[in-house]
C-alpha cells in the first residue's frame, strides 16, 4: 500500500483583540525543536521570542522525524526516529538522550503518547499494516508488541487511552476504531456508519480520500469519530458501545475527498475543522488540483447541535482555553499554482470571535507554547514562521528558519 500523493503546499505550516483565555504567560525556558545543520538533525532549545538557538551546539539526534511526547511532568521527551526504529528518551532540563529503545522492522512512527509517568504507546507503520507498542520509560525497555492489519488514519489520545480509526485493508468501506490503553490492552469495534478509505490501491486506479475525525474525552471516557459524511459515532470506551447521531448536514462533499481534524474542549464540546481536494486530469495528462477549507465547527454532544465558527479554516489548535484557527485554500491549473488563505484567528471555546492577524495569508499550521503561537507561513520561504502574542493578537515578528521542527503544541 502507498498514502495518497494529493496536492502538496509549500507550508509547514488585523488589530489586535482581547486575548485567548487563560493563557500560560511567555516563559523563558525556550521550545525545544528539531534542527537541520547540514542535512544532519539536532534537537535544541530555541528562544521562544527569535526561535534563535540558545547555545552555540545542539544535541546529536540522528533519524529523528517529529512525532514526541513530553511526560506528564514535561522533565522528559519521547521522540520518534528511523532507520532504524527507534524511541529516544531525553531528559528536557539537562538536554541528554538517557534512553533509546529499538522497534521491530522498517516503517514510520505515526503517534507517540506518554500516558503515565511509567507508560508509554507508540503506534508505528510497517509495510504489512501497522504495530502498538507499550514502553516503561523507567525500566527503558517494550513491554508488549500488538499488531494492526493496516496503518490507521486519525489517531486521538485522552486520559488512559490511545484510540484510533483503522479504514478497510484495502479500499473504501466502514472504520474501526481500535482502543490501547495503559495498561496493555487492545480492543477494536466496528463503526458501520463512519465511511473512510485513507490509503490508495497499489493497482492505481482512481481513488477517492475519505478521512474522519476522532477526538476523545477522558472523563466521560468516550470517542468521537466524526464522518465527513454528517454522522457521528460516540464510543464507551469501556464497554465498546457505539451510539450514533446524524448532525443534520454532510461536513463534506468533494470529488476526491476530504479530511477532518476533532478534538475535545470540554463541558460536552467538539470542535471539527478540515479540507477538501479534487484533482482531474485532461486526456493530455494536464492537471487541476485545488484544496479548499470546510470550515471551524462547534459540535455540542449533548444535544448534537452543530455551528460554524469559521468558514475559512482549515485546521486549529488549542491555545490556553480558546482555540486558534488557520487556514489555506490553494490551485493548479495549467502550470500556474495559487495560493491564498484567512491567516489566523482566536476565539474562545463557546465560539466568539477574540482576534485575527495576518489576514490573507495561507497558514498550513499553527503550535503554540508558553503564551505564543508560531504561524507556519505557506507563499514565502520554506520554513517561514509568524511568531504571535496570544496576550494581544500582535504579530512580534516573521522569520525565515533553516529547516526547524518544533517541539510544540499543535
Amino acid at each position: 500500500m502507498r498514502t495518497l500523493a494529493a496536492l502538496v503546499l509549500a507550508v509547514v505550516v488585523a488589530a489586535p483583540a482581547a486575548a485567548v483565555p487563560a493563557a500560560s504567560a511567555k516563559g523563558d525556558a525556550g521550545v525545544l525543536g528539531i534542527v537541520y545543520k547540514a542535512k544532519k538533525p539536532q534537537l535544541a532549545r530555541l528562544d521562544a521570542a527569535t526561535l534563535q538557538p540558545l547555545g552555540l551546539v545542539g544535541l546529536p539526534a540522528g533519524g529523528s522525524v517529529p512525532v514526541w511526547s513530553y511526560s506528564p511532568d514535561r522533565g522528559r521527551l519521547a521522540l520518534g526516529a528511523e532507520a532504524p526504529l527507534r524511541i529516544r528518551i531525553f531528559d528536557v532540563g539537562e538536554m541528554s538522550q538517557v534512553a533509546s529503545m529499538k522497534l521491530t522492522g522498517a516503517g514510520g512512527v505515526m503517534k507517540i503518547a506518554w500516558l503515565r509517568a511509567n507508560r508509554l504507546v507508540a503506534v508505528y507503520s510497517r509495510p504489512d499494516g501497522a504495530r502498538v507498542v507499550w514502553i516503561d520509560p523507567n525500566a527503558r525497555r517494550v513491554l508488549k508488541r500488538a499488531v494492526l492489519d493496516v496503518a490507521p488514519g486519525a489517531i486521538a489520545v485522552g486520559g488512559d487511552f490511545v484510540a484510533a480509526l483503522l479504514p478497510p485493508v484495502e479500499g473504501a468501506g466502514s472504520a474501526r476504531l481500535v482502543v490501547a490503553t495503559a495498561d496493555g490492552a487492545l480492543r477494536e469495534v466496528a463503526l458501520a456508519t463512519i465511511p473512510i478509505s485513507i490509503w490508495a490501491s497499489p493497482t492505481g486506479e482512481p481513488f477517492t480520500r475519505v478521512s474522519p475525525a476522532l477526538a476523545v474525552d477522558p472523563t466521560a471516557r468516550t470517542a468521537y469519530a466524526i464522518g465527513t459524511n454528517g454522522v457521528a459515532a460516540a464510543v464507551d470506551l469501556d464497554s465498546l458501545r457505539v451510539t450514533t447521531q446524524v448532525l443534520g448536514r454532510q461536513l463534506a462533499k468533494s470529488l476526491n475527498g476530504e479530511e477532518l481534524q476533532a478534538r475535545w474542549l470540554g463541558d460536552g464540546v467538539l470542535a471539527v475543522a478540515g479540507q477538501k481536494y479534487e484533482s482531474t486530469a485532461d486526456p493530455s495528462g494536464n492537471e487541476t488540483s485545488s484544496r479548499t477549507p470546510l470550515g471551524l465547527r462547534l459540535i455540542d454532544v449533548r444535544t448534537w447541535s452543530d455551528r460554524m465558527i469559521d468558514p475559512g479554516a482549515t485546521g486549529f489548535t488549542l491555545a490556553g482555553g480558546g482555540l486558534v484557527a488557520y487556514g489555506a485554500t490553494s490551485s493548479s491549473a495549467n502550470g500556474v499554482s495559487k495560493l491564498a488563505g484567512m491567516g489566523i484567528a482566536a476565539y474562545r471555546t463557546d465560539g466568539s470571535s477574540l482576534f485575527r492577524t495576518l489576514g490573507g495569508r495561507p497558514v498550513g499550521m499553527v503550535q503554540t507554547a508558553g503564551g505564543r503561537a508560531y504561524a507556519w507561513v505557506g507563499g514565502e520561504a520554506a520554513f517561514h514562521v509568524a511568531v504571535v502574542d496570544l496576550a494581544s493578537g500582535t504579530v512580534e515578528r516573521e522569520r525565515n528558519l533553516p529547516p526547524t521542527s518544533l517541539l510544540a503544541d499543535f
